[in-house]
């Protein structure tokens, strides 16, 4: 008897303490005040928390260094931060041999730590002891501090100003100096020859393009005039000065043999825009005068406007719209859409995308002219700015410390007595002399001037007097001031180019009046490692000059932190798998890519699970359905193959059945999927932040052979196709259609026109590649097979958010063949797998043959081996595919979710199996091989249209159903206590644990309450009280029988039993039935029935139960009133 009351006592504890641990998330998750805004006080909190993040990763580097010197089973003396920059880390060793292996296996290891701004190089080691020492670069530069950061409230004078600063910057960019101005400046001080050939050819066919513009229209005499805008140049010799130009390019072109119909159209754009210019000089020469940034942020600060008139083609007018939280841009009278052909559309298309680039804003079309918002995140209560200004004046002064501590300098006009490091401030300080020969280290963003050619995201060391001493060594370069010179100028670029600064000229670009002849050394980017490590999602506005983060509600800030910290301890489980596949690598060489981890993996993650138990966490949480508190309702279509619309019954029957199990496997999250017409309908509760594709992704993989002769590595279509598909990427931005169907159709339309019949090309990048062969498939028709027809052609996109991850590319396009190589559906065998060369790639064979979905038979290994073989190395060399593919064999795009992951080139012909390398995570690659073995959708889901459904919408609905569960629980807990006194007590009691139990297990399933739930809730209320009422009066029976409560307890629980068991076991099969009804309200009350059943039968017949048998045992209770 004891042993049983001991197991039910472990049981009876047990479940409690899972139940308080599955609540409490909940409690104090919603405890936290979560629609309070941000107070300054935790802005203060974040700012500092992000400081620490960030330093905090040169502690990690040096643990990283000590456990891969074990690693390579060598000891260091010391590993430090270097006292002259907290960039660099000092390693020092007994032995010379063990420094030289860090240096041998560094550079490798360095690279593959999964967090960028963690990530390792090596730099030159320095000192007396420079065998012995390695000196290793970290990719910050620099420590932060809370005192960079700011926080200012929407309305506050600091937000204010950081609005009036980025709407300058748009004004700036819109009514500055032109581009051709700036070159015509510089082709009158220095001389046609010191402008690229490739400006002036650009330059010339914007010219010449004029001629598709009415030549009667105000918007031809704003362009012609904009060529000489601001930029301080000559105006009544530019036009002289350009046509100059043009002609010293023409003869330059003339030397050129080649006979290529680029060629000879290059020759034609000179010739025209001479011709243009000579006959309309007047037109050219109007250029106006400009204003700069700060008188424009005047202007609108005191009206809120900024009239441009004339200095911008397009726009007239700028304003912030301060009620309605919107700068806008108004269009010129004329520029209306009616009176816009296409070609001018399409300037005014790139117009905007070129400000979009320029200004990192978000521009959308509305009435009259285009507007960006204040904030990305409409609920944006405040902002945290990060002050550029500080964060700057530090990096000059920590460069200007290396140059002095790490550049030894022999030659005696570069010593410290001769030679100044200065910053800019210090430069205009020194005499002429002095200024001559110097080298100064600027960083515009630590001065409120803004200079022209200057990005105010770079560091500049400009190298003043060098270029001309290199120049006077040339006519004796072997003496021995000659070689000093040189070896202390190498010296000089080496060191900077290992701190990531790149060299040029300033002749070939727009700079500083003082800088013009002289070396330049930039690093651009300066502060994106930094704003990286703080691992917080700063928005980047104003040509680099604004950075802030947007800060909404304490929800938002939980979800913020619980991301950030569950992204820190994925890297250390990517760091733990790297690590423990290499360290069986078959290779020796190879097991030193990944040392061991520094910190345990099963104690971080309960530090973690600590963390958001506390703070609470989003993920285990329970949350209330659609109906009740708002969440994103998706109107999708599916697509067949073909990307045509699926309209048959049978198969939208079979897609909205792949979806139900994609989304709703167990029906408790809510999700609810009905068809209207030929479209399907998703209603996901509580889901605003996230987007329609991640609630409906499914992984579909097509590989298609890349289009070579249209692709960017064809010289001789390059600059056209680059040209081309920066139109089109252009628009897309500008109309917010960046999905891969609604790009293509721009390509489309951009190539074509309106007829396809009779092509009207909208660009003359567009006209020369359709002479040459351009032809994309149909949008309306664009059926695709795996037959190898190379007549049409498809644009897909890169994956990804930037040129990092474009390829370099200003846009993300890539142009390959409309039909496929293979398909995912043909994949067999798939595996994750990992090489040190390669990183971690998919494998996988290629099926012999499949049942096509028209019942024919397929054969994806011939069909992959056609394919390739077309255009692999061996068969495109020799032959005119070799030279638009620059000697190697085509490439092969795949298209993950019409996204291209990887672009591998083709060396040798694929047939029965092939790999996938992209870049990925070990997790990545796992979850991507999962999803593919899991098979793809039949039909492609494109989503149409996404909602967010307000919380306020079911308000009134919650709070009812809250009320109508409040007051089933105090009718039913009084009747109990009414009824049978001190039992119906101790039931009530059971009660209200069995609704915790309910409660936190539809929590760990992650299921949301609905009004259907609480239905479920309050019916099982009355389940679990009517089996008390069957225990009480049984043990009222036995005890007038007996007179013995012991034993009529005992009795009254075994004879109840019985009875309690069939009435719910009855109720649990009603359940089940109702499970197979697709409606999700359906489900989520037949699963909080079942559950809420099961909960009560072991609160009443455990619960209870137990207490009784102690209860029974004290010598005064002889009666259960």
């Amino acid at each position: 008897m004891e042993n049983r009351k001991r197991w039910h006592l472990f049981l009876i504890l047990s479940v409690i303490a899972l139940t308080i641990y599955n609540i409490f998330p909940t409690i104090f998750y919603y405890s936290k005040g979560l629609k309070d805004p941000v107070s300054e006080k935790m802005g203060k909190e974040i700012a500092v928390a992000a400081a620490e993040r960030v330093n905090g990763l040169e502690k990690e580097a040096v643990s990283w260094l000590g456990s891969y010197c074990d690693l390579l089973r060598i000891k260091p003396v010391s590993i430090a931060a270097d006292e002259s920059s907290p960039q660099l880390l000092a390693v020092r060793f007994a032995k010379e041999e063990d420094a030289a292996k860090l240096r041998r296996y560094l550079p490798r290891a360095g690279s593959l730590i999964p967090f960028a701004p963690a990530q390792l190089m090596l730099a030159e080691a320095g000192g007396n002891e420079a065998s012995r020492t390695v000196m290793v670069k970290r990719n910050l530069a620099l420590h932060a501090d809370a005192g960079m950061f700011s926080f200012a409230e929407t309305g506050s004078e600091l937000y204010r100003n950081l609005l009036l600063s980025r709407a300058s910057q748009i004004g700036k960019a819109l009514a500055g100096p032109s581009d051709a101005a700036a070159l015509i400046a510089s082709i009158q001080k220095q001389g046609p020859e010191s402008v690229p050939l490739e400006w002036m050819l650009g330059l010339a066919a914007q010219i010449q393009n004029l001629q598709n513009v009415p030549k009667d229209s105000a918007l031809y005499k704003r362009l012609a005039a904009s060529f000489t805008q601001g930029a301080g140049l000559d105006h009544g010799k530019a036009i002289e000065t350009l046509i100059a130009g043009f002609e010293y390019a023409r003869k330059e072109l003339a030397k050129e043999t080649s006979k290529e119909s680029t060629l000879a159209k290059k020759k034609m754009a000179l010739t025209e825009a001479i011709k243009l210019l000579k006959s309309e000089p007047g037109l050219f020469r109007h250029g106006l005068a400009t204003q700069d940034v700060k008188e424009i942020e005047k202007l609108l600060d005191v009206s809120g406007s900024y009239a441009m008139g004339a200095l911008n083609p397009y726009f007239s007018h700028l304003s912030i719209d301060w009620d309605n939280q919107k700068i806008k841009l108004t269009l010129h009278s004329d520029l209306e859409d009616a009176q816009l052909n296409p070609y001018t559309g399409q300037l005014l298309i790139d117009e905007i995308a070129k400000l979009a680039r320029l200004t990192n804003e978000s521009f959308s079309r509305e009435a009259g002219g285009y507007e960006a918002a204040f904030h990305e995140h409409p609920e944006t209560k405040s902002v945290l700015l990060f002050n550029t200004k500080k964060a700057a004046e530090k990096l000059s002064r920590q460069t200007i410390a290396l140059l002095k501590n790490h550049w030894r300098t022999s030659h005696p006009d570069l010593s410290a007595e001769h030679f100044s490091i200065v910053d800019f401030a210090g430069y205009q300080t020194l005499a002429p002399e002095q200024q001559a020969l110097c080298l100064v280290v600027h960083v515009p963003a630590a001065t409120d001037q803004q200079a022209a050619g200057l990005r105010n995201d770079s560091i500049y060391c400009f190298a003043k007097g060098l270029q001309r001493i290199a120049q006077n060594y040339e006519k004796f370069p072997n003496s021995d001031l000659a070689k000093s010179f040189q070896a202390d100028l190498q010296a000089l670029q080496k060191l900077l180019q290992q701190h990531g600064f790149h060299a040029y000229l300033a002749s070939t670009t727009e700079l500083l009046e003082n800088f013009r002849s002289d070396i330049i050394f930039e690093q651009r980017n300066c502060f994106d490692s930094l704003l990286a490590a703080t691992r917080e999602e700063f928005s980047v506005k104003g040509m680099q000059k604004q950075l802030y983060l947007e800060l909404s509600d304490q929800e938002q800030r939980i979800i913020a932190e619980n991301k950030i910290d569950t992204a820190i301890h994925e890297d250390l489980l990517k760091w733990n798998d790297e690590y423990r596949t290499a360290s069986v690598s078959l290779d020796p060489v190879l097991r030193y890519d990944v040392p061991k981890p520094t910190k345990n993996i099963f104690w971080n993650n309960f530090q973690l699970s600590m963390k958001k138990f506390f703070r609470g966490d989003e993920k285990k949480i329970i949350r209330w359905g659609l109906d009740l508190s708002g969440g994103k309702t998706l109107q999708i279509e599916l697509l067949d193959a073909n990307n045509q619309p699926v309209t048959n019954e049978a198969d939208l029957k079979q897609g909205i059945n792949e979806l139900y199990d994609r989304v709703n496997k167990m029906g408790v999250s809510e999700v609810s999927i009905r068809q209207v017409g030929h479209q399907i309908v998703l209603d996901f509760p509580g889901s605003q932040a996230f987007s329609g594709s991640e609630l409906v992704r499914a992984s579909t993989m097509y590989f298609h052979i890349v289009n070579e002769k249209f692709s960017e590595q064809n010289p001789q279509l390059a600059e056209y196709t680059h040209q081309f598909l920066q139109e089109v990427w252009n628009q897309a931005q500008v109309t917010g259609k960046k999905d891969e169907k609604a790009v293509h159709e721009i390509a489309w339309k951009h190539l074509y026109g309106d007829n396809p019949k009779k092509p009207e090309p909208r660009s003359e990048a567009a006209r020369v590649l359709l002479e040459n062969g351009l032809h994309l498939a149909s949008p309306a028709h664009a059926l695709k097979t795996s037959e190898t027809d190379q007549t049409l052609s498809k644009i897909a996109l890169y994956r990804g958010h930037d040129s990092s991850d474009w390829h370099g590319q200003s846009h993300p396009l890539l142009g390959g063949f409309n039909n496929y190589a293979l398909e995912g559906s043909s994949l067999d065998n798939i595996r994750a797998s990992y090489d040190p060369s390669k990183g971690n790639f998919l494998s996988f064979d290629v099926l012999k043959s499949v049942m096509g979905r028209e019942g024919q038979i397929k054969h994806p290994c011939k069909e992959l081996q056609a394919w390739t073989s077309l255009f692999s190395k061996p068969k495109v060399a020799g032959t005119p595919l070799e030279s638009y593919s620059r000697g190697h064999g085509w490439r092969m795009a795949v298209l993950l979710n019409d996204s291209v992951i990887s672009c591998p080139t083709l060396n040798e012909p694929l047939q029965d199996s092939a790999m996938i390398s992209g870049s990925f995570s070990q997790r990545e690659v796992s979850a991507l091989a999962a999803d593919l073995k899991a098979g793809s959708l039949t039909f492609t889901p494109h989503i149409l249209s996404e909602k967010n459904v307000s919380p306020e919408l079911g308000k009134t609905d919650r709070a009812k159903g809250i009320t109508a569960t409040f007051i089933a629980l105090f009718l039913v807990i009084g009747s109990m206590v009414l009824y049978y006194r001190f039992a119906g007590l101790i039931a009530s009691i059971a009660v209200l644990f069995n609704i915790l139990i309910m409660w936190a297990t539809l929590q760990n399933l992650g299921a949301t309450l609905s009004l259907a739930g609480i239905a479920g809730l309050i019916l099982t209320v009355g389940m679990a009280v009517d089996a008390n009422v069957l225990v009480f009066e049984r043990i009222k029976e036995e005890f007038a029988l007996t007179g013995k409560i012991g034993s009529a307890i005992a009795e009254g629980y075994r004879k109840a039993f019985s009875a309690i068991v069939d009435s719910n076991v009855t109720t649990i099969i009603a359940a089940l039935i109702l499970l197979n009804f697709d409606a999700g309200p359906i489900k989520a009350f037949a699963i909080t029935l079942i559950i809420g059943i099961a909960s009560s039968m072991f609160t009443a017949l455990f619960m209870t139960r137990f207490y009784f048998s102690y209860w029974v045992r004290k010598p005064n209770n002889t009666s259960l009133s």
